[in-house]
Protein backbone atom coordinates (compact mmCIF):
# COMPACT_ATOMS: atom_id res chain seq x y z
CA UNK A 1 0.00 0.00 0.00
CA UNK A 2 0.81 3.42 -0.82
CA UNK A 3 2.23 6.14 1.74
CA UNK A 4 0.26 9.29 2.19
CA UNK A 5 0.89 12.65 3.54
CA UNK A 6 -1.25 15.28 5.59
CA UNK A 7 -0.27 18.21 2.79
CA UNK A 8 0.45 21.52 4.67
CA UNK A 9 -1.39 25.03 3.75
CA UNK A 10 0.94 25.69 1.15
CA UNK A 11 0.11 22.37 -1.08
CA UNK A 12 -3.63 22.35 0.06
CA UNK A 13 -3.05 26.82 -1.44
CA UNK A 14 -1.44 25.32 -4.65
CA UNK A 15 -3.84 22.17 -5.29
CA UNK A 16 -6.63 24.91 -4.99
CA UNK A 17 -5.28 27.02 -7.76
CA UNK A 18 -4.44 24.15 -9.61
CA UNK A 19 -8.20 22.53 -9.65
CA UNK A 20 -9.26 26.44 -10.24
CA UNK A 21 -6.84 25.96 -13.70
CA UNK A 22 -8.55 22.38 -14.75
CA UNK A 23 -11.98 24.24 -13.86
CA UNK A 24 -11.10 27.30 -16.23
CA UNK A 25 -9.31 25.55 -18.37
CA UNK A 26 -10.99 22.48 -19.05
CA UNK A 27 -8.20 19.78 -18.95
CA UNK A 28 -4.63 19.00 -17.55
CA UNK A 29 -4.12 18.08 -21.14
CA UNK A 30 -3.97 22.26 -22.03
CA UNK A 31 -1.58 22.78 -19.03
CA UNK A 32 0.48 20.28 -20.03
CA UNK A 33 0.75 21.62 -23.93
CA UNK A 34 1.16 24.97 -22.65
CA UNK A 35 4.22 23.45 -20.77
CA UNK A 36 5.65 21.81 -23.41
CA UNK A 37 5.44 24.69 -25.53
CA UNK A 38 7.13 26.59 -22.82
CA UNK A 39 10.15 23.97 -23.16
CA UNK A 40 10.29 24.50 -26.74
CA UNK A 41 10.41 28.08 -26.89
CA UNK A 42 12.71 27.99 -24.29
CA UNK A 43 15.08 25.81 -25.96
CA UNK A 44 14.64 27.72 -29.39
CA UNK A 45 15.70 31.06 -27.53
CA UNK A 46 18.68 29.34 -26.47
CA UNK A 47 19.67 27.76 -30.27
CA UNK A 48 18.63 31.32 -31.33
CA UNK A 49 21.44 32.58 -28.77
CA UNK A 50 23.87 29.94 -30.17
CA UNK A 51 22.92 31.32 -33.76
CA UNK A 52 23.22 34.60 -33.01
CA UNK A 53 26.88 33.99 -31.48
CA UNK A 54 27.96 31.76 -34.48
CA UNK A 55 26.72 34.45 -36.92
CA UNK A 56 28.31 37.53 -35.12
CA UNK A 57 31.72 35.63 -34.36
CA UNK A 58 31.91 34.80 -38.87
CA UNK A 59 31.19 38.46 -39.26
CA UNK A 60 34.30 39.77 -36.64
CA UNK A 61 36.54 36.86 -38.42
CA UNK A 62 35.65 38.42 -41.80
CA UNK A 63 34.89 41.41 -41.14
CA UNK A 64 31.55 41.56 -42.27
CA UNK A 65 28.87 43.89 -41.92
CA UNK A 66 25.84 41.69 -44.12
CA UNK A 67 25.81 38.34 -44.75
CA UNK A 68 22.45 37.07 -47.08
CA UNK A 69 21.58 34.11 -48.28
CA UNK A 70 18.36 31.98 -48.63
CA UNK A 71 16.11 34.69 -49.02
CA UNK A 72 17.09 36.90 -46.10
CA UNK A 73 19.83 39.59 -44.87
CA UNK A 74 21.28 39.80 -41.74
CA UNK A 75 22.73 43.02 -40.51
CA UNK A 76 25.80 43.22 -37.93
CA UNK A 77 26.98 45.98 -36.35
CA UNK A 78 30.07 46.14 -33.87
CA UNK A 79 30.27 49.46 -31.83
CA UNK A 80 31.76 50.09 -28.64
CA UNK A 81 30.10 51.59 -26.28
CA UNK A 82 31.00 53.39 -23.06
CA UNK A 83 29.50 51.84 -19.28
CA UNK A 84 29.41 52.32 -15.83
CA UNK A 85 29.34 49.92 -13.06
CA UNK A 86 25.77 48.83 -12.61
CA UNK A 87 24.03 48.53 -8.61
CA UNK A 88 25.77 45.59 -6.84
CA UNK A 89 29.04 46.81 -8.53
CA UNK A 90 31.56 47.30 -5.76
CA UNK A 91 33.20 50.12 -8.12
CA UNK A 92 29.19 51.76 -8.16
CA UNK A 93 29.56 53.25 -4.38
CA UNK A 94 33.18 54.90 -5.33
CA UNK A 95 31.81 56.18 -8.57
CA UNK A 96 28.47 58.15 -6.55
CA UNK A 97 30.69 59.38 -3.96
CA UNK A 98 32.93 60.96 -6.67
CA UNK A 99 30.01 62.35 -8.52
CA UNK A 100 28.32 64.08 -5.52
CA UNK A 101 31.82 65.06 -4.04
CA UNK A 102 32.26 67.52 -7.53
CA UNK A 103 28.44 68.89 -7.28
CA UNK A 104 27.43 67.39 -9.99
CA UNK A 105 24.82 64.46 -8.93
CA UNK A 106 22.08 66.72 -9.95
CA UNK A 107 23.14 66.83 -13.78
CA UNK A 108 23.85 62.93 -13.35
CA UNK A 109 20.09 62.40 -12.94
CA UNK A 110 20.62 60.11 -9.98
CA UNK A 111 23.18 58.72 -11.51
CA UNK A 112 22.01 57.83 -14.55
CA UNK A 113 24.71 55.91 -16.72
CA UNK A 114 23.39 57.45 -19.96
CA UNK A 115 23.91 60.36 -18.56
CA UNK A 116 27.28 60.11 -17.75
CA UNK A 117 28.08 58.47 -20.84
CA UNK A 118 27.01 61.60 -22.74
CA UNK A 119 28.84 63.58 -20.07
CA UNK A 120 32.22 61.45 -20.98
CA UNK A 121 31.44 61.47 -24.99
CA UNK A 122 30.90 66.13 -24.88
CA UNK A 123 33.38 66.64 -22.24
CA UNK A 124 30.81 68.80 -20.74
CA UNK A 125 32.63 68.51 -17.33
CA UNK A 126 36.16 70.06 -16.24
CA UNK A 127 38.99 67.93 -17.64
CA UNK A 128 40.02 67.10 -14.19
CA UNK A 129 37.05 65.88 -13.31
CA UNK A 130 36.38 64.03 -16.72
CA UNK A 131 39.22 62.27 -15.67
CA UNK A 132 38.65 60.82 -12.43
CA UNK A 133 35.18 59.90 -14.18
CA UNK A 134 37.47 57.56 -16.79
CA UNK A 135 38.39 55.51 -14.28
CA UNK A 136 35.21 54.50 -13.70
CA UNK A 137 34.26 54.08 -17.47
CA UNK A 138 34.73 50.83 -19.60
CA UNK A 139 33.83 50.16 -23.22
CA UNK A 140 32.47 47.04 -24.35
CA UNK A 141 31.75 45.81 -27.81
CA UNK A 142 28.01 45.90 -28.14
CA UNK A 143 26.60 43.61 -31.27
CA UNK A 144 23.06 43.74 -33.47
CA UNK A 145 21.97 42.25 -35.61
CA UNK A 146 18.47 42.56 -37.95
CA UNK A 147 16.96 39.82 -40.06
CA UNK A 148 15.01 41.46 -43.11
CA UNK A 149 14.04 40.01 -46.61
CA UNK A 150 16.45 39.77 -48.99
CA UNK A 151 16.07 41.92 -52.07
CA UNK A 152 15.29 39.91 -54.88
CA UNK A 153 18.90 40.33 -57.70
CA UNK A 154 18.67 42.75 -59.92
CA UNK A 155 17.93 41.85 -63.58
CA UNK A 156 19.43 43.31 -66.55
CA UNK A 157 17.27 43.36 -69.60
Amino acid sequence: MGAWFWPSRTSLAALAAFDHFLAHFGQAGEAFAYAQTKFKIDRLERRLQEFREEILEFCRQKQATVLAGSGVRVAAKFEEKTRFPHKGDPLRAPLEELVRRAGRWDEASDLSLSQLVKVLEEETWPPELLEQLRQFASTEESATMRVTPAKPPETSE
